[in-house]
């Protein structure tokens, strides 16, 4: 009897692993076989079409991810709101390039449409106007009665349409911006801006609005400029009947004459800025791709706000080749490093790989 159960037994096994066999043979083989995870292999995708995994998060967020971030309670974002990233300003107002479809898919979804491009070929990374491809914060009193900094611009003189800058965020999504824009010609756009609501020009240079939102831009595009000259620029605050009063002027340490870029009034409860602020490098025109950021060169010193010398960190970024998104996407495509040699002084020197 137990030898019949065997018997049984085994015959059962044999059938059941026979149709096992039998449906294996009818039904194809997967023709697209998952790929391991591994950073930036591709695979085929059931369309047929390339689909990249193991794409790093920081592609598709923040471009600056060795830049030193502001304290999470100063302001609701480590970068600039929006509208005072451009380079703009009331005189100059350079059309971004219209992107291609595919630079505007890029710009929504980088990391979906980006394939990684040979680590010399950064113009293989979609992009437009503007770029911020150097950006790092930095801690600083925003509730100053002056604030000032010296700018030389060593870069190529026939380098154009790169806005230096240093933001000011607020406490209440609001924030103010002054910077340099050198020109081939000789001449150079000078910019003291606000973004946030209750501003009041008070300059014939001035008038309201910033970059299509609340505001006061202030500038001028006549400063006599020239390669390795400083440029010393003071923002200073007072108070009046209506609210406090904030001036931008910069003087030309060379014949040292100064001039008022210009002057807007904030309602007397926007009490100074947040203790943070901004650097940042842009190239505000002429941007279609990540291989049209340029190598600049550019030293900041006496950079004080009431006398008292403010503190940067050295640290340098190397390029990756993985775009950011929007304005950041070309963040990390140059190499540059930031030399803090003493309280109130940094150098900026970058080396665009094309």
């Amino acid at each position: 009897m137990q030898a019949r159960h065997r018997t049984q037994a085994l015959i059962v096994t044999f059938v059941t692993a026979a149709a096992l066999m039998f449906l294996f043979l009818l039904v194809p083989a997967d023709p697209h076989p998952a790929c391991p995870d591994t950073s930036g292999l591709k695979c085929p995708s059931t369309s047929g079409l390339a689909v990249e995994t193991g794409v790093p998060a920081s592609s598709t967020s923040s471009s600056q991810p060795s830049a030193p971030l502001p304290p999470p309670t100063s302001h609701p974002s480590s970068t600039p709101p929006e509208s005072t990233r451009t380079g703009t300003g009331p005189i100059e107002n350079p059309e971004a390039d219209v992107p291609s479809e595919d630079a505007t898919a890029a710009e929504s979804n980088p990391a979906a449409s980006f394939t990684a491009p040979a680590a010399n070929e950064p113009s293989f990374i979609p992009a437009s106007s503007p770029q911020h491809f150097i950006n790092f914060t930095y801690s600083a009193p925003g509730n100053f009665t002056t604030f000032e900094y010296a700018i030389k611009v060593d870069t190529n003189s026939n380098v154009d349409n790169i806005y230096y800058s240093q933001y000011f965020y607020g406490n209440d999504h609001n924030g103010f911006y002054s910077g340099l824009q050198p020109h081939p010609n000789g001449k150079a756009g000078v910019r003291f801006s606000y973004f946030g609501n209750g501003a009041t020009p008070l300059d014939a240079h001035c008038r309201a609005g910033a970059d299509g939102g609340s505001g006061v831009t202030c500038g001028a595009n006549d400063l006599i400029y020239a390669t390795g000259r400083t440029y010393i620029f003071r923002t200073i605050r007072s108070r009046d009947s209506q609210g406090f009063r904030y001036t931008g002027t910069i003087t030309d340490s060379t014949t040292e004459v100064t001039r008022t870029i210009g002057a807007w009034r904030v309602p007397a409860d926007v009490v100074g800025f947040s203790n943070a602020a901004n650097a940042f490098i842009e190239k505000f025109s002429g941007v279609n791709n990540c291989g049209d950021t340029p190598s600049v060169a550019v030293s900041y010193s006496g950079v004080q706000a009431d006398s008292q010398m403010i503190q940067f960190r050295s640290f340098s970024q190397k390029a990756a080749y993985r775009p950011g998104s929007g304005i950041y996407t070309c963040g990390n495509v140059s190499n540059y490093s930031i030399t803090a040699s003493q309280p109130g002084r940094y150098t900026v020197i970058s080396s665009a790989s094309r």
